[in-house]
């Protein structure tokens, strides 16, 4: 295969972000919420859920620099559909609203969602997911943690 016929790694993580985002912003009859929790917030917390940050070996990123990249990836939060999705998602977490759960209440509301009878519930835990794994192998940070060294672009032009 010649170099110029392969995707770059920043065109194939936008193009199959986008293609999971894009399912996920299907499923907009999920209703609205009125929460005092801003959208961030609350992607903040979904992120802390879906990814280890608890495990030894998981790299010393802040989830708000992921939450960050998948905003500037997908612009979720400028959408109007989105933040009334995690409002929703937020206040339906009753007695209690989902930001305000300790981790394993976090972990086994989202668990419940997975698996609920619901296609909008479980599109929503899905493309959460992706977009939040795609915005974590996005940044350079994570790069040594899923042991991946530099893109093969990279490593061509260098060698030139």
């Amino acid at each position: 295969m010649r170099t110029d016929e392969r995707i770059g790694r920043a065109s194939f993580l936008r193009s199959g972000a986008a293609t999971a985002a894009a399912v996920w912003l299907g499923s907009t009859g999920l209703g609205t919420g009125n929460t005092p929790d801003s959208p961030p917030s609350v992607l903040e917390a979904l992120v802390r859920t879906v990814l280890p940050f608890e495990h030894p070996r998981f790299p010393s990123i802040p989830s708000s620099a992921i939450v960050d990249r998948i905003d500037e990836l997908f612009g979720l939060l400028s959408s109007p559909a989105f933040p009334a999705s995690l409002a929703y998602f937020n206040t339906a977490s009753r007695p209690t609203v989902f930001v305000n759960l300790d981790a394993g209440g976090r972990r086994a509301y989202l668990a419940a969602w997975a698996h609920d009878a619901s296609e909008d519930r479980r599109r929503f835990y899905m493309s959460i997911r992706a977009v939040t794994f795609f915005g974590f192998y996005s940044l350079p940070q994570s790069w040594p943690a899923i042991d991946y060294g530099e893109p093969i672009l990279h490593r061509e032009k260098a060698g030139e």
